[in-house]
């Protein structure tokens, strides 16, 4: 049966890649990407219309192709749409029949449409190696393609099938994973062809060989290997590996080697055809990760640099990061556009900040404010002449000052394309003289206990005036170990009677050897009665500010300046943890500027509305192939 197909695939594989997605007027790019994987979870509640919103912009920068990443979740027995499987059930979060919507939307706008089969985070776990867990999911996936192609068949938009548990270059090298997965694959295929007469593609990782523990000439080895074992066993229409760049696993050099390494691979079996799949994010933190949009230059270099190594390039994903609808701004699209339809990234310069000024001021932060244009992606933000960090909205806080100290601070902004303003218009600010703890010595409650190894010495530990040191060991610091219980806690303090509040900050303690992680994210509250809270806001560090990567084993400080002074007795600090990890605090200041610094006269009563800034392209869920989350 397998050579049997293998003579009519390359008929069909050869007329495929002569007009792959039917004609089309030609764009002016001299290279573009054709496609975009989507997860669902981001369009549960779509109606006909949201997806023809979303294929138009995908359409208007040449894109013909959709793939839809998973329809279940075979861990939960979950589907997206409504199911007839034993043991599976449409999970309730999605409305009506979210397959049937996009393919009734991708038809009417002559766009195609891959439908992913079954997820499970298992395949992290497991591998290839657990053969009963490994015949359940792909059990699971064979009926799943039954019942699609039962469900939906009688939409031409329907064109292929894809698997979306992704493999990488460090867990499938060994001779019985090959095997097991070879075997799966060409059933899998040979269902797909055979009742359906679609595609099947896959689009594994390549991860950074020293993920692996081993070099590159031992690892590429392996992944030839590995390849060549599956290819040579099972009909996959197309291999679509991740470029990784995004996700920072490599430099540009490493991947077109790569690349260039599974070329060689894939010709050597010509049924399947070698696709791209770019990285359209680009990773601002790995841990707890943030994401931001790739600007259109980035991404262009990107495609030219591997064009010549593969047949077709797709994006992960210019739905979530590039498409307005879901990153809720039209800059990226447009910028992405002014190439397609122009065939040059656009490197005109944003306009230049201006009114840059400082209006609060504290001993060790301050905070900058300046206007700027719409069109704006980010802002980097310059003391004395040095870059310290970037700012998603028209405001910054910079950290690690010193008193009644005198710096000259710069504005630059960047294009969605990735192009600088003119830097601003200098400004000249001193930060506070001095300051009182009101924190100090003041009584405080946790929502959370701390590990017995790690205690809170005396129930004092936050508010004695003592800093921990450069090590974990030191008894200033408490510790949490927030893997098996709530990721969220929190510390209220009592100053004992209503004070005005001019900045606050915690501490907290990094060394990722010892899975010693920094918060996701810290918030500040007060109130009058220790019963209502009202949100002052988020500590802007790592949230809509970011600056340098901050030093392992060492403290770093998230402070709140907010915009006015706030006068309240009761402040309550909810730190969002990393997942699987510790987490290490000391010391909680809430302090009075004395000089030059408080945050004017207008004072804020505790109980008035704090805002949140909101990030342009700033993403803190990970969507990501090899890391999905439902969360």
């Amino acid at each position: 049966m397998m050579k049997r197909w293998l003579l009519f695939g390359l008929c069909f594989i050869s007329a495929l890649l002569t007009m792959p997605f039917g004609i089309s007027k030609a764009a002016a790019a001299p290279v573009n990407s054709e496609g975009s994987f989507i997860q669902p979870y981001v369009a549960y509640s779509w109606s006909v219309e949201d997806w023809k919103q979303e294929l138009v912009a995908l359409k208007e920068v040449g894109n013909k192709l959709l793939i839809l990443q998973w329809t279940a979740d075979t861990r939960s027995k979950q589907t997206i749409y409504p199911t007839s499987i034993p043991g599976l059930s449409q999970e309730a979060n999605y409305e009506g029949d979210p397959v049937e919507k996009l393919l009734t939307a991708a038809d009417a706008l002559g766009m195609q449409v891959w439908l992913g089969t079954n997820v499970n985070d298992d395949w992290y776990i497991y591998h290839a190696l657990n053969k009963p867990w490994l015949d359940e999911l792909f059990g699971y996936s064979e009926q799943m393609v039954r019942e699609l192609w039962s469900n939906y068949h009688q939409h031409p938009s329907l064109t292929g099938f894809y698997f979306p548990n992704e493999m990488e270059n460090c867990s499938y090298q060994d001779d019985t994973s090959i095997a097991n997965l070879t075997a799966k694959y060409a059933s899998m295929a040979n269902l797909v062809h055979e009742q359906t007469g679609k595609t099947i593609s896959l689009a594994p990782a390549i991860w950074n060989e020293r993920n692996c523990g081993q070099t590159f000439e031992q690892n590429s080895t392996a992944w030839t290997k590995t390849w060549d074992g599956i290819l040579g066993g099972a009909n996959i229409d197309y291999l679509i590996p991740q470029d990784g760049l995004g996700g920072g696993y490599h430099s540009v050099a490493e991947v077109v080697d790569w690349f260039r390494l599974t070329k060689e691979v894939v010709d050597r079996h010509p049924a399947a055809r070698l696709w791209v799949d770019v990285e359209t994010f680009h990773t601002v933190i790995s841990d707890p990760w943030k994401a931001e949009s790739m600007v259109t230059k980035d991404l262009v270099d990107h495609m030219t640099l591997l064009k010549p190594y593969v047949d077709r390039i797709i994006t992960f994903s210019y739905d979530h990061y590039q498409a307005p609808k879901l990153t809720k701004t039209s800059i990226f699209h447009d910028a992405y556009k002014h190439y397609y339809t122009t065939g040059q990234v656009d490197t005109s310069s944003p306009d230049v900040p201006y009114a840059l000024k400082s209006k609060v001021r504290g001993t060790d932060k301050l905070t900058l404010s300046w206007h700027g244009s719409s069109d704006v992606f980010y802002y980097v933000i310059y003391r004395d002449g040095q870059a310290v960090g970037r700012s998603y909205t028209t405001k910054f806080q910079d950290n690690g000052l010193k008193p009644a100290a005198t710096y000259s601070y710069q504005v630059e902004a960047y294009s969605a394309s990735g192009y600088p303003s003119e830097l601003s218009k200098a400004e000249q600010v001193t930060t506070a003289a001095a300051a009182v703890n009101l924190a100090l010595n003041k009584p405080y409650t946790s929502s959370l206990p701390t590990h017995p190894a790690y205690p809170d010495t005396d129930g004092q530990e936050m508010t004695n005036g003592k800093f921990g040191a450069g090590y974990f060991w030191d008894q200033e610091w408490q510790g949490r170990n927030t893997e098996g219980t709530p990721l969220v806690f929190s510390y209220t303090v009592d100053l004992g009677a209503v004070q005005r509040i001019d900045g606050l900050s915690i501490n907290f303690f990094q060394d990722l050897g010892s899975a010693i992680k920094l918060p996701k994210s810290v918030e500040y509250q007060v109130s009058n009665d220790n019963i209502n809270f009202t949100s002052l806001g988020y500590s802007p560090f790592r949230q809509l500010n970011f600056g340098p990567t901050p030093p392992d084993l060492a403290p770093t400080s998230y402070g709140l300046l907010p915009e006015k002074s706030v006068k309240a007795r009761f402040v309550k600090v909810i730190i969002n943890a990393a997942n699987y990890a510790w987490t290490f605090t000391d010391e909680l200041l809430i302090e009075r500027y004395t000089a030059n610094g408080a945050a004017g006269e207008d004072s804020q009563q505790q109980g008035a509305e704090a805002s949140r800034d909101t990030a342009r392209g700033l993403f803190d869920r990970q969507p990501a192939h090899h890391a999905r989350d439902n969360g």
